[in-house]
C-alpha cells in the first residue's frame, strides 16, 4: 500500500485511527438495515 495505508481500516481519510477504526464494522450493518427496510417497501409498493 501507498504512504503507510493499512488493510484494516478507512485510511482515506483526516481522522484519527482511533476513530476511523470501526467504521466499516458499525456503519455495514446500518447501511444493510437501510437496504433491507428500502427493499420491503418497494416490495410493498410504495417506492
Amino acid at each position: 500500500m501507498k504512504y503507510g495505508a493499512t488493510k484494516d481500516g478507512a485510511y482515506d481519510t483526516f481522522l484519527p485511527e482511533r476513530i476511523t477504526r470501526w467504521t466499516f464494522a458499525v456503519f455495514g450493518p446500518v447501511i444493510m438495515v437501510g437496504f433491507g427496510l428500502l427493499a420491503v417497501r418497494w416490495g410493498l409498493g410504495r417506492g
